[in-house]
């Protein structure tokens, strides 16, 4: 029976696996980590387009999130980057189609720099 359990067995066997809980914790941190990162990185995504509250750059957006804007499609998409570079935001008036009212609506989501 003294050949069944050696103590010296048991130690290493007990050393292996602590080291083995320390390797799945750092396991599990990481794993943490990356969801965490992603959660974060998906909803500053969500929230920087989304496209009732994205803003507009009008000198480097492209016509796709030019489209974003309200009462913006295809066609004033291009007279908008046709007319660049602009100076301020009200400029986007010269567009045609873009009148006073048009440009109220769109006014708090644009931007020129």
């Amino acid at each position: 029976m003294g050949t069944f359990y050696k103590e010296e067995n048991f130690t290493r066997r007990t050393a292996s696996s602590s080291q083995g809980g320390g390797l799945q914790k750092a396991l599990f941190a990481f794993v943490i980590l990356v969801l965490a990162v992603s959660i974060i990185g998906f909803a500053w995504w969500r929230m920087t387009h989304n496209p009732l509250t994205m803003i507009v750059n009008l000198n480097t957006a492209t016509a796709s999130e030019l489209e974003y804007l309200p009462g913006v499609g295809k066609v004033h998409a291009q007279d908008i980057i046709n007319g660049r570079p602009y100076k301020t935001i009200e400029e986007i008036k010269n567009v045609p189609g873009i009148g006073e009212r048009s440009y109220e609506k769109m006014k708090p989501r644009l931007r020129v720099e």
